[in-house]
């Protein structure tokens, strides 16, 4: 029987329950409304208190967590982050041989970026992340029922927020504490940035594998283009990568990076950012560029000339962050050109060596290379080698004397034993054949490199004139020897000082000051440095265009012949040291000035009879003929100003005595520097103030300067025959 059967019928028919049995329905309808009533309440009250929870969970953390909290970032220290980004060296035509870095990192702005890796990202890493508030439950719970389903981490549960602190501002670690900061680093981005700039930043952080720190670093690495450029399937790739870049790496496997990038492509597809149609083109197989990991060694070309930049630039003025990570452009005065030349000849070299060139008129430093091959040794001996320069030194000297006393290449000095000093104290400088010449020309002296002679000339100078002259020509060098040895290039120097000394000589006698790099600018195009440095004159015109007439003749048929290049006026001076350990030629032609050692880092002798003209000269020609050829420059050096005339005793008297090495009738008239005109034998014409002297009295400028010199004989106990 059923509840109908049992119904009776009201007045009108119709059917009804008996009175009891109506008591009752209602009853039953009343209670299960109470009953659904205070379910709802119930569960509204736990939604209330989940809002609750939700809305205050970056604040409970705070609580909680309050007494490790403190080493979070405020939301002012997440506005002045700033990311590791590279440093760039310019040569001088404004094209980059160098990236210092230690995360190879170059920012993009987010519309300098394809917006395939944008979606991308946010379909395989962070489909939520447009709706999420810095921390996804549903992202964390998905991941977790996918990871137990797979056996293993197939996701990660970190939102693109979540990931961007933990790059920005932790480390890998796993554990509680660590997602714990996280979360709250998270939220305070969130608070901080709008999505586009958390997004923005996220692409400039993120390591994609190969050394490539941000999107557009990866795009140069792995497509050899622009993050502006990439296709749909490239993106994809990247994406693809972030995982587990290093066993994603396209390169070491191929397949496994295919597989990253189509399950990007299928995440795409699944959240409605591509179509079925983009899906399948994407599909095909993505050509990578065939590049090696980004090893920060393999971005430094011309390594001697780089880090030299490196550590007496930019580390001592911006550190370690801002030199390998400040985003610096540094714009420099390599010339490509001339370095690769230098290298070149370098790499041929038996023994170690340097070269230094440099523009005489800026002191701008075009080339250097500090020793044979960087891979064999970073020693930059351009800069760091101090060595005896040995004669090549005597042009300073000379160059004193004539500035300070006012003598001149035709002045007249003794080329005969001297002694300097008694005793153990006793000095008696020799030749180099150990032959005496009498009295010469000062320029004789320096074209045959006489010792004697330059020891003399030393004494004539003075050691307070010649040591003001070699700082004012740049020799920087704390120590310099007291006496008269300093004349044969006693004194320790490297090439790059003595490429600067002979610069006066080439620019008409204006102290030049060595650089490398011509500005800095940050990440923003601000300048932060911009090299000011100006000449200033320390030799008169005429003694610079003197000094270096006579070096044009040592080339001529002195002892640097070897350095000769055919159509062009060339000055230089070689150096010897003792026992031959070391090897020097320094010299120029207009608009390039450039100095040449060789020897042995042990300082052992080169070889018996090894001069500088035999090992440095043929090392420095072979560089500049290819710096003329690329070069072009003038024929010969412009004609100098006369302001004074050194007095000689006698001209006659001293060319008598000269050895044979006055320049032949066929030394082409360029080549040779102008010589005051002789007057009549019979009667010989003194300049005013001058009288004449017996021709074994030494040659001196004028009667002040005999009076001095005399002096300094007896003082230093000098014998002259």
């Amino acid at each position: 029987m059923t509840w109908r059967h049992l119904k009776g019928r009201d007045e009108k028919g119709e059917e009804k329950l008996p009175e009891a049995e109506a008591r009752a329905g209602f009853s039953w309808r009343r209670a299960a409304f109470r009953s659904f009533l205070f379910l709802g309440l119930v569960l509204a009250r736990q939604a209330v208190l989940f809002l609750f929870i939700w809305l205050s969970w970056e604040f409970a953390l705070d609580a909680a967590l309050n007494f490790n909290l403190k080493g979070i970032p405020s939301v002012e220290e997440m506005r002045s982050y700033r990311p590791m980004k590279t440093t760039v060296l310019y040569d001088a035509e404004g094209k980059p041989f160098a990236r210092f870095f230690i995360e190879d990192r170059v920012e993009a702005s987010l519309l300098d970026i394809s917006p395939w890796l944008p979606r991308a990202v946010i379909a395989a890493e962070d489909s939520r992340f447009l709706a999420h508030g810095g921390v996804s439950l549903v992202s964390i719970a998905r991941a977790a029922i996918e990871n137990r389903r797979a056996g293993g981490v197939r996701q990660g549960g970190s939102t693109i927020t979540q990931q961007l602190a933990r790059n920005m501002f932790l480390t890998n670690e796993r554990t509680v504490e660590r997602k714990l900061r996280e979360a709250v680093i998270a939220f305070r981005l969130e608070s901080a940035f709008s999505k586009a700039e958390i997004l923005e930043k996220y692409l400039n952080e993120i390591y994609f594998g190969r050394g490539a720190w941000g999107a557009e670093t990866a795009s140069r690495v792995y497509f050899g283009k622009s993050a502006r450029d990439l296709s749909l399937g490239e993106a994809a790739l990247l994406a693809g990568l972030i995982p587990s870049p290093n066993r994603l790496n396209p390169g070491a496997s191929p397949e496994a990076a295919e597989g990253g990038k189509r399950r990007v492509l299928a995440r795409m597809l699944d959240t409605g950012a591509i179509s079925a149609e983009e899906f399948r083109e994407a599909s095909f197989p993505t050509a990578v560029v065939a590049a090696p990991v980004n090893d920060p060694a393999a971005q430094v070309a011309h390594p001697y000339y780089s880090m030299r930049i490196l550590n007496a630039t930019l580390l001592p003025e911006y550190g370690t962050r801002g030199a390998y990570g400040g985003g610096l452009h540094v714009y420099t005065a390599l010339d490509p050109r001339l370095q690769e030349a230098a290298e070149k000849v370098a790499a041929k070299s038996r023994l170690q060596l340097a070269i230094a060139a440099m523009d005489p008129e800026t002191g701008e430093v075009k080339a250097l290379v500090g020793g044979r091959a960087w891979d064999e040794s970073q020693f930059n001996r351009a800069v760091q080698a101090y060595r005896q320069p040995g004669s090549a030194f005597k042009p300073i000297v000379y160059a004193a004397l004539f500035e300070m006393k006012g003598w001149g290449p035709r002045s007249g000095i003794d080329d005969s034993p001297l002694t300097v000093g008694k005793g153990r104290d006793a000095w008696s400088p020799q030749n180099y054949d150990r032959k005496y010449r009498g009295r010469v020309t000062v320029e004789t002296a320096l074209v045959s490199s006489l010792n004697v002679p330059a020891a003399r000339a030393f004494l004539a100078a003075g050691r307070s004139s010649v040591f003001k002259i070699a700082r004012d020509l740049g020799i920087t060098t704390p120590y310099l020897p007291e006496g008269p040895a300093m004349a044969l290039g006693a004194a320790s120097l490297t090439p790059l000082e003595m490429a600067t000394a002979f610069s006066a000589f080439a620019n008409g006698g204006y102290r030049v000051y060595p650089h490398l790099v011509r500005e800095i600018r940050d990440d923003h195009g601000n300048v932060l440095f911009k090299d000011g440095s100006d000449r200033r004159r320390v030799l008169s015109e005429q003694t610079a265009g003197e000094i270096r007439d006579i070096l044009v003749k040592a080339v001529d048929r002195g002892t640097g012949t070897a350095a000769r290049i055919k159509g062009y006026e060339v000055f230089g001076k070689t150096g010897t040291t003792n026992d031959f350990r070391d090897a020097w030629f320094i010299g120029g032609f207009p608009g390039l000035c450039t100095a040449v050692y060789v020897g042995h880092d042990d300082r052992r002798p080169i070889a018996k009879g090894a001069t500088g003209g035999k090992y440095a000269a043929p090392v420095w020609c072979e560089f500049m003929k290819e710096a003329a050829a690329i070069l072009s420059p003038a024929a010969a050096f412009p004609k100098y100003a006369v302001t004074r005339r050194a007095v000689v005793q006698d001209d006659d008297d001293i060319l008598d005595a000269a050895p044979s090495v006055e320049p032949p009738p066929d030394v082409p008239p360029a080549t040779r520097a102008p010589e005051a005109p002789k007057p009549p034998r019979p009667a010989p014409s003194p300049w005013p103030g001058q009288e004449k002297k017996p021709s074994k009295q030494p040659m001196i400028v004028e009667s002040e300067t005999e009076s001095k010199f005399n002096e300094l004989l007896k003082r230093y106990n000098i014998e002259s025959d």
